[in-house]
C-alpha cells in the first residue's frame, strides 16, 4: 500500500521536491482507487465504507499537493496528511488485501499495478523507487522490474531522472545496478 516514499525530503538535494512527491501519489491513489478498491468490494463486502474513506482522503492529499509550494519547508502539513492516510492504509484496507487474496492473486495485481503506470510516467517511478528504496531492499526492488524496462532505465531513464532532479546521492553501486547506489 505505502508509495516508494511518504516523504518529500528524500527528493531534497535532487532538486525534485514535491514533484517527485505529487507524481508518485498521484499513481498510488490513482492504482488504489481503479484497481484496488474494486477488486476488494465483492471479497469484503464491508470494505465499501474503508475504501469510500480512503477515496475522500485521496481527494484531501491531492488538493494538499496541489497547494505545495517547491520550498519543502511547506511540506508539513501535506507529509502529515500522508502519513495519517497511510497508517490508516495499513491498518484497514491492507489485513483485508491480505485475507482476501492468494498469493498467485497477489502477483496478478502487482503487475495490473505495472501496467496502471503510464509509460511516460514508468521512467521517473523506476528511478525514484530505486533512488529512494531503504537499505538491503535495493535489489529487491530492481527484481521488480520487467527485464525490459531494466534496459530502458540503464541507458535513459536514470539520466533523465538525474538531470531532472540532480545526481543521486554518492553512495556505494548495487551489483547488477551498473551506477546505481543504495538509498541512504
Amino acid at each position: 500500500m505505502s508509495s516508494g516514499c511518504v516523504t518529500p525530503a528524500t527528493c531534497r538535494g535532487r532538486g525534485g521536491g514535491p514533484s517527485c512527491w505529487r507524481t508518485d501519489l498521484r499513481h498510488h491513489h490513482r492504482a488504489e482507487d481503479t484497481v484496488l478498491f474494486p477488486a476488494l468490494a465483492p471479497r469484503q463486502p464491508g470494505a465499501a465504507v474503508t475504501t469510500a474513506a480512503m477515496e475522500h482522503q485521496h481527494l484531501e492529499l491531492d488538493a494538499a499537493l496541489a497547494g505545495l509550494s517547491d520550498d519543502l519547508a511547506t511540506a508539513g502539513a501535506a507529509r502529515r496528511l500522508v502519513e495519517r492516510h497511510l497508517g490508516a492504509e495499513e491498518q484497514l484496507v491492507l489485513p483485508m488485501w491480505l485475507a482476501s487474496f492468494t498469493a498467485d492473486e497477489h502477483d496478478r495485481f502487482a503487475g495490473t499495478l505495472r501496467r496502471a503506470t503510464p509509460l511516460r510516467d514508468a521512467g521517473l517511478m523506476i528511478a525514484w523507487l530505486l533512488d529512494t528504496a531503504p537499505d538491503g531492499a535495493v535489489d529487491v526492488a530492481w527484481e521488480q522490474v520487467p527485464p525490459a524496462l531494466r534496459a530502458v532505465h540503464r541507458v535513459w531513464w536514470r539520466r533523465r531522472y538525474q538531470r531532472r532532479f540532480g545526481n543521486l546521492d554518492e553512495r556505494p553501486a548495487v551489483a547488477g545496478l551498473p551506477g546505481l547506489a543504495v538509498a541512504a
